[in-house]
């Protein structure tokens, strides 16, 4: 495998039962990264249009849309993506027809549910297999963006999957302003230090808010993250410089630390 990367991995199942050991399993290994998890044919295909993803896997049976019908968008646009995914499918059907699209060359692997084998241990085995076969292999991996929008988009969406990491209440407002803080800090230039007072008032405006009220909001959100996330989550999520056991992050210890992950893979650095 590749020391210098990570393979960023697209999981579109809306069955925990599936999704949830998958998206353990290849976190924990250090060659890949979940960038997502969607049940979602519109939320991936929106995922694979600004090319986050090097693979998708996708299962064919969606409670929000159709995985073959996500397939074909996504080969109608192949020519415009920034980035075409290697394409695993996942599905339980086993009629005739549904092998037969799925053999048509519209994915690379199909994986049966049904089969006993099948788990997150025997995807990511035939990952590292099929890895000289991944597309972001075989040319230049793009480093731009094609508008200042979908700039952003990409930054937000990445910034929001690596908070589901933690357990954080959706509803408490706090998590919006640790969002915009961070794309703040994700899009500064590299060597530029985060001025968090300004950066904090700036945000608070825009809830009539203040500074000060905001900050403690967010400070009260990152314990609660680290009282209620579970440790063997939290460590894998939070490799500090050190070790978790150092104790809870500051807000600009926990904001620099997430920026510069995102950054990193984003190929912004």
């Amino acid at each position: 495998m590749m020391k210098d990367r990570k393979y960023k991995v697209l999981i579109v199942e809306d069955d925990p039962l599936y999704s949830e050991p998958l998206k353990t399993y290849i976190t924990q290994t250090n060659d890949f990264t979940v960038m997502g998890v969607t049940g979602s044919e519109e939320e991936a295909f929106q995922y694979i249009k600004l090319g986050l993803p090097d693979i998708a896997i996708i299962d064919m049976q969606l409670e929000e849309g159709d995985g073959f019908l996500l397939l074909d968008r996504i080969h109608k646009a192949r020519e415009k993506l920034p980035v075409f995914p290697y394409i695993l499918a996942t599905t339980e059907l086993v009629s005739d027809s549904a092998k037969l699209k799925l053999n048509s060359g519209i994915v690379e692997y199909t994986f049966f549910k049904k089969n006993k084998k099948y788990g997150p241990e025997l995807i990511v085995e035939h990952l590292r297999f099929m890895e000289d076969q991944f597309y972001c292999n075989k040319k230049p991996e793009t480093k731009g963006f094609e508008s200042e929008l979908d700039r952003k988009a990409i930054i937000r969406q990445r910034v929001v999957a690596e908070l589901d990491n933690y357990y954080i209440d959706p509803s408490n407002l706090a998590k919006e302003y640790l969002i915009k803080a961070i794309c703040m800090v994700v899009e500064l230039p590299k060597y530029e230090k985060p001025q968090f007072r300004k950066m904090f008032v700036e945000i608070a405006k825009d809830y009539g808010k203040d500074w000060s009220a905001l900050n403690s909001a967010i400070e009260r959100l990152i314990k609660a993250a680290w009282r209620e996330t579970a440790p063997v989550d939290l460590d894998r999520a939070y490799r500090n410089y050190t070790s978790i056991d150092r104790g809870i992050p500051t807000n600009s210890e926990f904001i620099v630390y997430t920026a510069n992950k995102i950054r990193e893979e984003l190929l912004m650095i």
